[in-house]
């Protein structure tokens, strides 16, 4: 008669897919009150968390706009991974085809002299961002002048150029806040940095040229 919770967690790594692609990780639970007899095994609704994430790209280059090496850049901010779940949910429903047993779980079969409510599985979607650890990663430009920085969630975020190429002044830091919103089951990333960058940011690429 207990109610058992199982929970596990998962984390996005460099394979992840990036922008308005998901990153799926579905689960279920197959149980049975009767371990000798598979056959009374009954199954949760498949439960599905879809994680998004963005990033950017910084290039670095000299006042005639060649790409400069030996800049290092450190980004630092909160990161917080969005998680869109989708989970099946039992409802009444005149028209369904699952039936509620005695123990609390659901069959599509009607058990004989059945009397109660019948029940559609529907799906539902819940958009939440969960917090992750504070961000501070720092790294080199490559031979490009380019630096990518990916694994970036909603939230503010402080972009400083901490080692400046021999020869050169360094650059102000630069602030900005990624959001994000799912509407009509659609994943949109927002970029902005705050008034008065010391950089110029190419929205289409999130591309930040230093």
């Amino acid at each position: 008669g207990q109610t058992i919770s199982i929970r596990y967690n998962a984390v996005i790594n460099s394979s992840a897919l990036v922008g308005d692609e998901a990153n799926p990780n579905s689960v279920k639970l197959t149980y049975s009150n009767n371990p000798e007899d598979s056959t009374s095994n009954g199954t949760t609704p498949d439960s599905t968390v879809n994680t998004y994430t963005t990033q950017i790209t910084v290039q670095k280059n000299d006042q005639s706009g060649n790409p400069l090496t030996g800049a290092e850049f450190t980004l630092t901010g909160t990161n917080m991974n969005v998680v869109v779940t989708t989970q099946g949910v039992f409802t009444e429903n005149a028209a369904g085809t699952y039936y509620l047993l005695p123990d609390g779980t659901y069959s599509t079969i009607e058990p004989s002299g059945y009397t109660g409510k019948k029940y559609a599985l529907e799906t539902q979607v819940i958009v939440q961002g969960k917090g992750q650890t504070a961000t501070n990663v720092s790294g080199y430009v490559d031979a490009n002048g380019q630096i990518v920085f990916k694994g970036l969630g909603p939230g503010t975020y402080t972009l400083t150029e901490t080692v400046v190429p021999n020869g050169y002044n360094g650059l102000d830091p630069v602030t900005f806040t990624i959001g994000f919103e799912y509407t009509n089951n659609t994943p949109d990333f927002t970029i902005t940095p705050a008034a008065g960058s010391s950089a110029t940011f190419d929205e289409k690429d999130n591309l930040f040229t230093f």
